[in-house]
């Protein structure tokens, strides 16, 4: 059985965007991450936010199913 490739522009279109989209996630990754930080240094400084912190963190994990 012969399997059709997509031409050479479609395999082209379709290996950009999805660099694209790696480098995307890989950003959004980055800024979650500082944004964690952030938010985790001010919750050191203050008992309530940490108390926040947790429960957004464990929200957003258990929506992400972590």
């Amino acid at each position: 059985m012969i399997f059709p490739w997509p031409g050479s522009r479609e395999r082209k279109a379709a290996v950009a965007a999805a660099r694209q989209q790696k480098e995307h996630s890989l950003a959004s990754a980055e800024h979650a991450a500082a944004v964690e930080s952030q938010i985790r240094h001010l919750a050191g400084e203050n008992h309530f936010a940490d108390a926040i912190t947790d429960q957004i963190i464990s929200t957003y994990r258990a929506r992400r199913g972590h």
